[in-house]
């Protein structure tokens, strides 16, 4: 049995329940995984990583219908909560299994069943479930002089945002190749399923956006996909072609389409048409004679090429994700013409970008989003500046984060 003060350490994100066991134990030396054939293989890797970095010497592995278990050490049950073992063994360790469980969620119970049997229990709802348990053990360990202890206890956990992720969208020099790769790493250990690539000063994303990627830089974005998938998070690449484009010319369309199409190859399939901090003005002829008298000219034109890009380029392929803007009227408090039009205009499918009441926004309230949702009429997705520097670069924002309503989700 565990020591009795030994304490369950934080775990972030806080789960959703957690419920305290008489039953830990220390790791011992050796340890025996026990597996679906399709498990995720990310969270397998994940799970002998732990294991590998808290002293275990001998790991084993064998599929469920073997039924084997360690002799005298630990076994580790890692899968689907659809499993019927993962269930019989809940209920041997006198734990209800839940009916249900929501998207990416998981279960992770540590105790004793049968009296002396270490168990460990990683289940999720689906792969990024079983993913995030696996995250939540590495957490959950507790390191000692004499050994490393896994406490007991029961968590039922799951996200209440469906998007939480990283935006690469500030001024300055982007981050480098490594520093992405790194970012993407801290993304999977916390939970974090959505990376935007949108870096302001990429001029292949701003200014040049409609020439295509370099070689070199396009293998380094097909790198950033495979360690991404490996950390179960989503690669949303954008354009921001505002300060340039003609929304009307056929020209500027196709050549969305292509640079679209040139980062599909490696794998992308979420993009992003941004519309933020450009001048608000119609640049070309074409555009004034096309868009001109509507409401707005301006919500008008960037509607037309949002809907154009979701009918000509998703909707005809299978596995994409669904698309997302960011109008240029993103911080306002109230409706405006450009608002309004925007909101009737742009497919209802669209998922739209707003900063909260202001640039950098003090608080983020559920009244502040509902506000929001209903001059838009679009699912909202949050673009927090809270710890973006780029307006004041001698400064580094390191304080904790306050002033999000908890209800936003």
């Amino acid at each position: 049995m565990q020591p009795v003060d030994l304490r369950i350490p934080f775990i972030s994100p806080v789960p959703q329940r957690l419920k305290p066991r008489p039953d830990g134990f220390r790791v011992p030396e050796s340890v025996h995984i026990v597996t679906e054939p399709d498990v995720d293989t990310s969270a397998l890797q994940e799970l002998m990583a732990v294991f590998q970095e808290a002293g275990v010497n001998r790991i084993t592995r064998g599929s469920r219908s073997a039924r084997a278990e360690s002799p005298g050490g630990l076994t580790v049950w890692l899968g689907k909560m659809v499993s019927p073992d993962v269930r019989r063994i809940l209920m041997e360790l006198n734990v209800e299994a839940p009916q249900s469980v929501p998207a990416e969620g998981y279960v992770l119970v540590a105790g004793h069943r049968q009296g002396s049997r270490q168990t460990l229990i990683l289940a999720g709802a689906d792969d990024r479930g079983t993913f995030y348990a696996v995250q939540t053990l590495r957490q959950l360990l507790v390191h000692r002089a004499d050994a490393v202890w896994i406490p007991g206890v029961e968590i039922l956990d799951w996200p209440r945002m469906q998007l939480r992720g990283v935006i690469e969208g500030f001024y300055g020099p982007p981050w480098s190749h490594d520093a992405r790769l790194r970012q993407l790493l801290f993304m999977g250990r916390h939970k974090l399923n959505t990376y935007v690539y949108a870096p302001k000063d990429d001029p292949f994303h701003r200014e040049r956006w409609r020439d295509p990627y370099p070689s070199e830089k396009l293998g380094q974005l097909a790198e950033l996909l495979r360690v991404a998938r490996q950390q179960h998070v989503r690669v949303v690449f954008a354009f921001s072609p505002g300060n340039s484009i003609c929304h009307a010319r056929e020209t500027d369309f196709q050549a969305l389409l292509k640079k679209a199409e040139q980062v599909w190859e490696i794998g992308i399939r979420d993009y992003a048409l941004l519309w933020d901090d450009i001048k608000p003005v119609l640049r070309c002829a074409e555009d004034r004679r096309r868009f001109g008298d509507a409401p707005d000219p301006l919500a008008a034109a960037q509607a037309h090429v949002v809907n154009r890009f979701q009918r000509e380029f998703l909707d005809p392929r299978s596995g994409v994700g669904r698309l997302i803007t960011v109008p240029t009227e993103y911080w306002q408090k109230g409706p405006t013409p450009y608002r309004r039009h925007f909101a009737r205009a742009v497919d209802p499918r669209v998922i739209v970008y707003w900063t909260g009441i202001g640039v950098v926004a003090p608080t983020v309230t559920a009244s502040d989003a509902d506000r929001i949702f209903n001059i838009f009429r679009h699912d909202l997705l949050l673009w927090d500046n809270y710890p973006v520097n780029d307006f004041q670069r001698d400064r580094l924002f390191l304080g904790p984060l306050v002033g999000r309503d908890p209800d936003l989700a």
